[in-house]
């Protein structure tokens, strides 16, 4: 009983860690963006260059975070993330020109990668190996509610006290939620297990071999990446767009929260890779309801809906594909490395989807999202061909 107890404990902190984090730096430009450009006399452009330096910061750093995991344990390297949350907000609320204000962003992007979702995602796994699962599905729910939570307290920040101060009350929110990670345990990975000769994966499933099968993931996590980042930054137009109420971009949140939900209902029995096939096979249809979206707030309300719930799965296959595909003992480091196109992908999102919109509209953007939603669908088909394949052999 006492075990269980303590697995909860672990899953309500570490979770609400993610909640912070992500409201502090990822949505930290939705509650304080504009404020920032007037003030600097910056277009939103530059203004939104801070977060995709970030993003891709995270990418350059995400090889390294498995071996930080393994030489400093989960709760310094998630501590030593928070921290670097905290100065590069205190450096954000200090910048007076593009070199400051880059400079935060750069330490953020760090902090962003030893903090967020993957890096707790490895923390949970090293701690209780593939039966994390379910810790994982609790913890993106407390994730997910970072902008509902985040965007009216920083909206209220802004009117109370300006983006400077309200930056550095973002910093502080992250140092308080160090006292969170007080629950983890002081635990590194055993020396006496070689990273390069894994001992046998208790899902049984794959070896470290199977390069392929890391190779169809790594593309899958990248195309899915660069589908949400890209949307989500261009919702609200693409939305007028149409001509619906904007409102309705609020079902992606819906969708997101809701999906994982039933996940946690159903005691996230279900498979990774029927997940990710659940997935694959989900998001071409919500793009044909985009297509049907201009002037019908029923066909938006679905292609939203749907799309947020595809999103909130896919950060649930992203992390427990992994449990399936190589040992709990390289989890760490192999998402270190095939994550790696997905931040660069996210990083260029925004600026190649606003290119699209420019140069096809939004009909011609959203035939380029299901063209790419259906190799979702294909590499997905081949990934679970691949591993059942391997299964059988």
């Amino acid at each position: 009983m006492e075990l269980v107890i303590v697995k909860g404990r672990v899953t309500l902190f570490v979770g609400l860690t993610q909640l912070i984090n992500w409201g502090i730096t990822f949505y930290l430009l939705g509650a304080f963006g504009q404020a920032i450009g007037r003030e600097l006399g910056w277009t939103q452009v530059m203004t939104y260059s801070g977060q995709t330096l970030a993003m891709g910061v995270m990418g350059f750093t995400s090889p390294f975070s498995g071996k930080l995991l393994r030489h400093l344990g989960g709760k310094k390297m998630m501590a030593s993330g928070i921290v670097l949350n905290a100065i590069g907000c205190l450096l954000l609320a200090a910048s007076q020109g593009p070199l400051s204000y880059w400079t935060a962003w750069v330490i953020m992007g760090a902090g962003m990668r030893l903090s967020l979702y993957d890096a707790a995602f490895a923390v949970l796994v090293d701690i209780a190996g593939p039966s994390a699962r379910k810790s994982m599905t609790q913890v993106t729910l407390l994730g997910g509610l970072a902008s509902v939570a985040f965007w009216p307290v920083g909206s209220w920040l802004l009117t109370v006290m300006g983006w400077r101060a309200g930056t550095v009350c973002y910093g502080l929110f992250a140092l308080m939620s160090l006292l969170l990670l007080r629950c983890l345990p002081d635990k590194t990975p055993s020396p006496a297990i070689s990273v390069t000769q894994p001992t046998p994966s208790s899902c049984g499933v794959v070896d470290d071999s199977n390069r392929w099968s890391g190779w169809i993931y790594a593309a899958l996590m990248a195309l899915l990446s660069f589908l949400s980042t890209g949307i989500s930054a261009h919702l609200p137009a693409m939305l007028a767009g149409f001509g619906v109420p904007v409102l309705v971009g609020t079902l992606w949140g819906v969708g997101q929260v809701s999906a994982r939900l039933s996940d946690v209902f159903m005691g996230a029995k279900g498979s990774p890779l029927g997940l990710n096939m659940l997935v694959g096979g989900m998001l071409p249809f919500c793009f044909v309801f985009s297509l049907f979206s201009v002037h019908s707030t029923v066909y938006a309300a679905l292609f939203v809906l749907s799309y947020g719930a595809a999103n909130g799965l896919s950060t649930l296959a992203r992390a427990t594909l992994p449990l399936i595909l190589f040992d709990k003992h390289l989890y760490a480091d192999k998402l270190g490395t095939l994550l790696m196109p997905s931040f660069f992908l996210s990083a260029l999102a925004p600026a190649i989807y606003a290119s699209l919109l420019d140069a096809m509209g939004i009909y011609g953007t959203l035939l380029f999202s299901l063209s790419i939603s259906l190799i979702i669908t294909i590499l997905s088909v081949a990934l679970s061909f691949r591993v059942r394949y391997r299964q059988g052999a």
